[in-house]
């Protein structure tokens, strides 16, 4: 989006350090490398509409849902695979704002605790629908004779695909 929400589906997406490229953020705050991408498990939407709120993915300013992740259990540091590409870094489990107000004024206390996460970029790329997202452990990158990181092939972990990129279809 040029900003706030909703996000929209994009069959593709480039990952850089400062965000995703041409996705907009209405306030200076989310503007950070540490805010870079914002990821929320698809399990935990499919809750909330079960609870009455008039979610699709996208709708709360998400840049990927994400299914079969359970991104909500995860600590900060988690670094994550996408693809065979891109890495990103959890950062902070993602706070809910008053932007929220405009989809139901009861969904940013509904969220708290299960509002998904904040990652910064490692390595650069693209993404797309559909790409597997693999949790990485934790001694994956190794540093090479010239002071580059180098990583290891992104080996999967049971589960984790990525639903959609940026938005998707309705819920229900």
């Amino acid at each position: 989006s040029s900003g706030g929400i909703p996000k929209r589906p994009q069959p593709e997406a480039l990952a850089r350090t400062n965000g995703l490229v041409a996705d907009g953020r209405n306030h200076a705050k989310h503007i950070r490398p540490d805010r870079a991408i914002s990821l929320w498990d698809h399990e935990i939407l499919k809750e909330l509409v079960g609870e009455g709120f008039a979610l699709t993915p996208g709708a709360a300013g998400e840049n990927l849902t994400v299914v079969g992740l359970s991104v909500q259990r995860m600590s900060p540091g988690t670094q994550l695979g996408i693809g065979g590409e891109v890495v990103i870094q959890l950062q902070q489990p993602r706070k809910p704002c008053y932007v929220l107000d405009a989809i139901d004024p009861r969904l940013k206390e509904a969220v708290v605790g299960r509002c998904g996460y904040m990652a910064s970029v490692v390595r650069e790329g693209t993404i797309r629908p559909g790409m597997a997202i693999h949790v990485l452990p934790a001694d994956h990158a190794r540093q090479s004779s010239d002071g580059r990181v180098s990583f290891d092939e992104l080996a999967a972990q049971p589960g984790a695909l990525a639903c959609h990129m940026l938005a998707g279809p309705a819920m229900g």
